[in-house]
Formats: C-alpha cells, structure tokens, sequence
C-alpha cells in the first residue's frame, strides 16, 4: 500500500532529541552520504540509526538488535548520534492482525510502551511520525527512513550551514527482512543463529552483525501476547521486561486479567494508591495531577532528555528523586568520572545546563540522591543498603512530608486493592529493605506514604 510522501516542514516532534543529537557528537565529513553519487561509509562518519515494526509490543530484542547495530558501527570507527524505534501505523495493525486473528493495541499505547521501554537508555529514542494517525496510508520503511533523512538534513542546514558535517541514516532490520524485501543499501543488518547474513557492502552502506546474545535475538512479541493472555507474567517480564510489565498491567493491555494466580491458585491482587475513580490515581504516566501536589521526578536519565519541555514552574516546585549516586553526575576524582562512565545512564553526557538546574535545586534541599557515595555499585541491581530509605525519608520529613512508611508490618497489613503500578506489597518491601530503586515500586511508596507526592519518570 502507498503512503503519503514526507511533507517539506521539518517538525523535529517526530524525532525527539533529534536536535541535541546533532550537535552533541558530531565530526565534520567531506561529503553528503545519503547520495546515491557517494555511500561510501567513511572511518568517523556520523550515523542515525532507525528501525521500524509492529512493536506489539516492543520488547527486549528490538532493543537488543539496536545496541548490537550501534556497537559494531562504533567498533569500526562511526559515530553513532542517536536511534529511534518507529511503530507502525494502525492501519498495518488493523489488516495484518485480523488476517491472523491476533490481539493489538493501538498506536498511541504501543508508543507509550515504547517510551518506558527505552526511557533508561539516553541514545535511543520513540518516534511517532510513522504511526501519526493524520497518514492516509501507512508509511512503509522506506518511506520512514527518508522522512528521516529529510528532517536530518533540514535540521543540519539550519544548525550548522557552514559546516561540513553530514549525517547517514540507517535503517536497521533482521536478515528475514533484509532479504524478503529486497534491501541493497543503507542498512544494518542483525542476524540470528543460523542466518546467513549479506556481504558488507561500505560501497552501498550495508553492515551486517551476528546478535550478540542469541537468548535476546529469539524474543518475540507472539511469546509475550501468549504470556500475557495466559497472566503468565514471569514469561512476559523476560521478553518485555519488567517496566513494560508493569506498564502494560497497569492498564490491563493484551488481555491481563484482573488479578495474577499464586501458585496455590489464589488471586493476588495489589496495593492501592488511594481511595476513588480510576482517573484520581497516580504515577501511571496517564494519570491526573492534582492542585496542591509536588511532583517528583524519579530518572535522572529520563529528566535529562526531556526536562526542556516541561513547564518552568513544574521543575521549580518539583522534586528530584534519583537512584544514582551524585558523584556519577559531578565527579571530582578521575575515579569518579571512571565509575560514572561505566554506567549505562550516560551520566557524563548530560547536558551542562541540565546539570546547573540539578545543583540550583539541590542548594534548596529539593534533589537527593539515592545511593550512598561509598556504596560499592558494579552491575544492576547493586549490594543492599538497608539504610537508602531511612536517609530518603528524612529528606522528605525535612521538606515538610510524611514519612515514608518502610515498615514491613505496614505494607503486610495494609488493605489491599488493584494497584495502577502493577506492584505487589512484597515488591515495595523488597525494594525498600534492599535500598534499590525499581520504578514502580518506588512510587508506590511514595503516594503511599504522602498523597500529596505525585511521581513521574
């Protein structure tokens, strides 16, 4: 089916942080890529990656295919900007899961997901150009990569025309799709085990690479919808993970039903945030903010990629609430900036002015700092603090708010309801007496302890 071509406006809204990736890392190159005159792929060349699909719903291996495409371009040399996962269009939806007799959801939540999905990783980014309803028609992936390459090439005209600075665009896809498609140029091409991949082709800008794990490359949507219908979250966390999890639970999306089974067949149900409709709890992402209310912010990472669109008043009065430690973010020592580095926040790519709003703030006691500067951090989740909580909650009793209840007694009495973070009494105990910092479960704690705080990523 044909889709409407890209229109001649640059709307940037459709590639976030489209903007800051062209000026963050980018080398000056002698030649435009994106013609067909001249796709060599030049050593130290600047890349943007695209990738497009169902997204029914996102999940850990579209990821994956990405950050295997952006580490082999990197170890060759290229600098790559940024990503984007596209959903696709409804209307593909509509005609490819009715012939199958497949459940989907529309484009708008299969977006939102996205968003939660990649929300910790500061390269990649949602666009929702391709799954705009204002299409007659749904773009397929040719048209998607050359809106992009539009908009990249309007954004660089306007930024930097005097520079020679140019961008290559590169869709990135499986090798079932590579071939059953017909691709010959500006592609990266993933395979799995068994797939015999495409020559690489600098010439046409085709690079091929093996999956790094082979667990993640045989992820699929199919598995987490079958999970998910069947309430078998455990299956579905390892597919989508659990912040899409708890995204989709949340919102009883693919089918969850009401309540998860223990294994002694009994219903287990989840805390709730407050008393009243639906629409007065809290912390979802959909949720209504009410007068009076402090909002606080719980991802440094996810701040820091969009704090420039949020109303000047709201970061004023809000709250920072990150589980990173505050040397990640201002190292001093050269041990420091070595530790923040290894992190997968990308704490030392912040943007400088985002970093002055942070030390603003702080110097009016309204940021802390989760873990602990001496804790001995190396991979996800982290050693156990059993004090993290008792330190965060003194902040807060500072600042005039209840404190945070991290008493087991209380959450293993509380009355129990459906909970819109899809988060059990024993997760927030868990999260609490560990001293990690599991989004949901930590704003549950909040609303739960102060209903006067209103968390968000």
């Amino acid at each position: 089916m044909a889709a409407q071509a890209p229109s001649a406006e640059v709307e940037t809204m459709w590639w976030p942080e489209l903007d800051q990736m062209l000026t963050s890392r980018m080398v000056d190159t002698p030649e435009n890529v994106n013609e067909v005159a001249d796709r060599l792929l030049e050593p130290k060349m600047n890349v943007v990656l695209v990738t497009t699909g169902s997204m029914n719903p996102i999940h850990l291996g579209h990821i994956a295919m990405l950050t295997t495409a952006k580490e082999g371009l990197e170890a060759a040399g290229h600098t790559v900007l940024g990503a984007f996962v596209s959903p696709s269009h409804d209307l593909y939806l509509k005609g490819k899961c009715k012939a199958k007799k497949l459940h989907f959801e529309d484009a708008a939540t299969r977006c939102q997901l996205a968003d939660v999905a990649v929300a910790e990783i500061p390269w990649l980014n949602v666009s929702r150009w391709e799954s705009d309803p204002s299409h007659s028609a749904w773009p397929d992936f040719p048209v998607v990569r050359r809106r992009l390459v539009h908009d990249v090439e309007k954004t660089l005209a306007m930024q930097r025309p005097c520079s020679k600075a140019c961008v290559c665009v590169l869709y990135v896809c499986g090798a079932d799709h590579y071939y059953h498609c017909g691709i010959h140029a500006d592609t990266v091409v993933i395979g799995r085990a068994g797939d015999s991949l495409p020559t690489a082709s600098p010439g046409d800008n085709v690079y091929a690479f093996a999956a790094v794990s082979e667990t993640v490359a045989m992820l699929s949507s199919t598995v987490a919808r079958k999970a998910l219908a069947a309430n078998d979250l455990e299956t579905a966390t390892g597919v989508l993970g659990p912040r899409v999890v708890n995204a989709i639970v949340t919102q009883n999306l693919y089918g969850v039903a009401a309540a998860e089974q223990d294994d002694g067949g009994c219903a287990q149900t989840h805390l709730s945030a407050r008393s009243g409709p639906p629409d007065a709890e809290r912390g979802d992402g959909l949720s209504k903010k009410t007068p009076g209310d402090t909002t606080v912010f719980i991802s440094a990472t996810s701040l820091s990629r969009k704090w420039k669109t949020i109303p000047e008043t709201t970061l004023d009065s809000a709250l920072f609430f990150f589980g990173s430690k505050r040397k990640w973010l201002f190292p001093v020592t050269e041990a420091d900036r070595v530790e923040a580095k290894s992190q997968p926040g990308e704490y030392h790519r912040m943007d400088a002015d985002f970093l002055d709003l942070i030390l603003q703030k702080e110097s009016r006691g309204q940021v802390h700092f989760l873990k602990h500067p001496t804790l001995d951090y190396q991979d996800y989740p982290g050693p156990v603090d059993e004090l993290a909580y008792t330190r965060a909650s003194e902040w807060l009793e500072a600042l005039g708010f209840n404190k945070l209840q991290l008493s087991r007694q209380f959450w293993q009495s509380k009355a129990i309801g459906r909970h819109p973070f899809g988060v059990s009494a024993e997760d927030v105990i868990e999260n609490v007496e560990r001293g990690y910092h599991e989004y949901s479960e930590v704003k549950a704690l909040l609303v739960q302890s102060d209903s006067r705080l209103f968390p968000q990523m």
